[in-house]
């Protein structure tokens, strides 16, 4: 028999129902979905299509980080998921019967990272692998398709789920940092793809030190399988770099969370 007591696995079940049962949830990664395979595929084809009629550029081909170009859009949506799976509850009062349910809050944050983190990481790898599977497929045509024994391709491809759920954890902690839905997206958007634009107008000594700390850029340096350049940081350290973004962004969201009134 049940006796009521607020324990985490409960707290974990009810954040679940919430997740699910928005439409928006499923209609987001799906969006996420269409973009990633469908833009590898086009971008796979036409870029192989090149490289084939240039074969001075088959060695330096990478078989792998043209199939995820699609990936580099869909974070986006992933990001707007992260953001909406909290902001949506400010925004139509539900975040104070969830704070009423659980006085203490940390275990709702919580909660929360770890349904957000558990679901985008298993669409991200249909996601990532997926792109890869039907790139591989298109660039079969011309003999130049690898598989998952090619060097550093499983690498790449677990880089690239690897930087999605991060990018959807920022949008997660920035909702609870801003509360605000068109706030914390244009943070996201402003974070992946306007500061690098930014960051590329400064004068190359800094934008070179400053740029290789982005997460867009590390991005791509943990998904590709040729042509790693000295210059960026090394795997381990981007896996770190990343980490702390995510991590930052959920600790001052945590934080604000504690200090304000809902």
């Amino acid at each position: 028999m049940s006796t009521g007591t607020l324990t985490f696995p409960r707290i974990l079940r009810a954040e679940w129902i919430k997740f699910r049962t928005l439409r928006s949830t499923w209609i987001t990664y799906a969006v996420a979905l269409v973009l990633s395979l469908g833009i590898g595929a086009l971008v796979s084809f036409g870029h192989g299509q090149e490289v084939h009629n240039h074969p001075d550029r088959h060695e330096l081909f990478d078989p792998v980080i043209f199939t995820q170009t699609g990936v580099f859009l869909a974070q986006l949506a992933i990001g707007v998921m992260g953001v909406m799976s909290v902001t949506g509850e400010y925004a139509t009062g539900m975040i104070r019967a969830s704070m009423t349910a659980v006085p203490k809050r940390t275990p709702v944050l919580l909660a929360k990272v770890v349904i957000f983190a558990l679901v985008t990481v298993i669409v991200s790898l249909v996601m990532t692998f997926g792109a890869f599977f039907i790139g591989q497929a298109i660039l079969a045509q011309w003999n130049m398709n690898g598989s998952l024994s090619s060097p550093g391709a499983v690498r790449g491809l677990l880089g690239a789920t690897y930087y999605v759920t991060i990018v959807g954890l920022i949008g997660l902690g920035l909702g609870f940092l801003i509360r605000n839905t068109a706030g914390a997206i244009a943070s996201v958007v402003g974070l992946v793809f306007v500061l690098p634009i930014i960051v590329s107008f400064l004068p190359s000594s800094w934008s070179q030190h400053i740029g290789k700390f982005l997460p867009s850029n590390i991005a791509g340096h943990l998904i590709e399988t040729v042509g790693t350049s000295d210059s960026v940081l090394t795997r381990p350290v981007a896996v770190a770099v990343l980490a702390a973004y995510a991590l930052l962004a959920i600790v001052l969201g945590w934080l604000v969370m504690k200090r304000k009134d809902v």
